[in-house]
């Protein structure tokens, strides 16, 4: 086997056969001088490989047929014997025994939930499926529990290289162990996520997102760069904001928290109700950086995001479609998604404008995070609800969930009605719209003039049982 790693000869393999010099990157370029097996290819890639060798957007289970575990199978880039690591978002719904991914606790790999919500990692040397009472399996459970309704980011590390076992939460390393065995042996079974083949272990009650297998150990760096990407729900929640254009506002600063330091995928969302004042800032951290808005004095929205992680240039100014109604309620929402390379406005939940994104990545600034002053020197002059921010791209229809989750404005309203109450009278029937249907929380109120009192009435109702009376 000839393997080619020294710089000098990936520039020249780079440049060979080709008038238009390739621009990229190569990683573990190997060639053979005989034809690999399927099973061979499949190794070879898992091992080292840079990206994961199986990836999941996201999984539920709730313990019904409707959330049954995913059979991934016993698939030859998963038949991982070296160095691994499977990294996840994880809200678990329960704190009982569960398993989340799994092949084999005696083989390559198994990742389980202890009663009481430590997380176990299992590997071994017989290559059985359940846990092995020999000594041919080792387990470390994770000196952290995982929180019951919450999401957090999980990382496991197997790196036999270094002869280091190591648990991560939330990107910082947690409690470690040195590795016992050399290698781990391939098993027969297949990958369960939200499960265990033989059913040794309850299917797991909860939510998993962004779940990754490497055939590789990340480092540290590594596995701090993915717990800062694609949290389920926001980084930055702040549910109101008044100003009025003065200092005596009390602008918000957030500080330089780590989870805001986003250079990937991005979004901004929030309702506001602006009065225009010139040039201002209603959110911002680094307008070469991380990101931040202006609005200008024309009700048009700039959302900038930049490489230089000052405030300076280079940076991309990025206008909304859409013009803010001074005094109006509106909800907007900026995307920056750096997978499909595309800058995104929304307004009311509905996409208004587009274009190619000029960065690939948004540097890290030292910058705060502010909401009501930002680097114009000017105040925020209006209203600021139920803003949030994550670290990652969120879908049109996700916008849509965001801007419907919650709203300053009645969702339904009536100026007048009047009732005479007699018998045989029909009452005003509303269908039963998507937006009605309330099951968190909820405001009713209205003015109330009754010409009788003294027995029930009925004045509104939608499911008294389940929902509201």
């Amino acid at each position: 086997m000839l393997q080619l790693r020294h710089p000098i000869w990936l520039e020249w393999l780079a440049k060979a056969f080709s008038e238009n010099p390739f621009k990229g990157s190569i990683e573990q370029l190997q060639i053979f001088n005989y034809a690999l097996t399927s099973e061979d290819v499949g190794d070879v890639m898992a091992v080292n490989s840079p990206v994961a060798v199986y990836q999941l957007k996201g999984f539920t289970g709730d313990g019904s047929d409707d959330y049954l575990p995913i059979q991934v199978g016993n698939k030859p880039e998963l038949q991982l014997t070296g160095d691994a690591t499977i990294a996840t978002w994880i809200k678990a719904n329960s704190l009982t025994a569960q398993a989340v991914v799994t092949k084999a606790a005696s083989g390559e790999f198994s990742l389980t939930i202890a009663a009481g919500g430590h997380l176990v990692f299992s590997y071994g040397t017989s290559g059985l499926l359940g846990e092995d009472s020999t000594a041919k399996m080792q387990s470390l459970s994770s000196n952290f529990r995982v929180i019951q309704g919450s999401w957090m980011h999980i990382a496991v590390v197997r790196d036999i290289t270094n002869g280091v076992l190591e648990w991560y939460i939330n990107g910082e390393p947690a409690n470690q162990a040195a590795t016992r065995f050399e290698y781990a042996l391939k098993s027969g079974g297949g990958v369960v996520v939200g499960g265990m083949d033989g059913a040794a272990t309850p299917n797991f009650l909860g939510e998993l997102a962004e779940l990754q297998i490497f055939g590789k150990a990340l480092r540290p760096s590594e596995v701090k760069k993915y717990s800062r990407m694609n949290k389920p729900d926001p980084v930055y929640q702040l549910s109101e904001y008044d100003g009025d254009g003065t200092a005596q506002s009390e602008w918000i600063d957030a500080g330089n928290i780590p989870q805001m330091q986003i250079t990937g995928d991005q979004t901004i969302a929030m309702w506001i109700k602006a009065t225009f004042n010139g040039k201002q800032n209603p959110y911002g951290k680094c307008y070469g950086g991380e990101g931040a808005l202006q609005i200008e004095s024309n009700g048009k929205v700039d959302y900038y995001y930049g490489t230089s992680g000052e405030r300076a240039e280079p940076f991309q100014e990025f206008q909304s479609g859409f013009v803010l109604v001074q005094n109006t309620w509106s909800h907007i929402a900026v995307v920056r998604d750096l997978k499909r390379m595309k800058l995104l406005w929304y307004e009311n939940g509905v996409l208004s404008n587009e274009e190619d994104a000029e960065y690939e990545a948004a540097a890290e600034s030292s910058l705060p995070v502010t909401v009501g002053k930002g680097f114009t020197g000017r105040f925020f002059n209006g209203k600021i609800r139920n803003l949030r921010v994550y670290n990652r791209a969120l879908a049109p229809l996700e916008v849509k969930a965001v801007e419907s989750s919650y709203t300053p404005l009645p969702i339904y309203s009536l100026s007048k009605l009047k009732l005479d109450g007699s018998p045989g009278f029909i009452p005003l029937q509303i269908l039963s719209e998507p937006k009605l249907r309330i099951e968190g929380d909820q405001t009713i109120m209205f003015w109330l003039q009754p010409e009788k009192i003294g027995q029930k009435m009925q004045i509104y109702s939608q499911c008294y049982m389940a929902k509201a009376q």
